[in-house]
């Protein structure tokens, strides 16, 4: 039924790229914290978290950076107002691993960026 609706011939493939729980697989990645100058503490990934704390930031999970894995397209779900709990990119500290290759090649990722 999903499929149908998105025009897809075939499903798609990665752990972010589920059509039901994309977002969910992407929220499980993504690690947000308050930065301190001695050790950076864990806080809610929530929008409104980092409107009261300017030193709030997201982080990828180190096992996107993992070449076999299949993670899919967790970055499609960055940014506040795509409403998918996941900070505006310019709140995370690590670019989407493959990201910036995929742009160096040409591929224009604005939408993505939130641009």
């Amino acid at each position: 039924f999903l499929l149908d609706i998105h025009k897809l011939d075939t499903p798609p493939h990665g752990f972010c790229s589920d059509l039901d729980c994309g977002d969910e697989a992407a929220q499980t990645v993504m690690n947000c914290f308050d930065a301190s100058w001695a050790t950076d503490e864990s806080i809610m990934c929530d929008e409104q978290s980092f409107e009261e704390n300017s030193s709030a930031y997201g982080f990828w999970s180190a096992t996107l950076r993992n070449p076999t894995w299949r993670h899919g397209r967790c970055y499609y779900y960055a940014n506040w107002a795509r409403g998918q709990g996941i900070p505006d990119e310019s709140r995370i500290s690590n670019d989407f691993p493959h990201l910036t290759d995929v742009e160096s090649q040409g591929v224009d990722n604005s939408i993505l960026r939130g641009k």
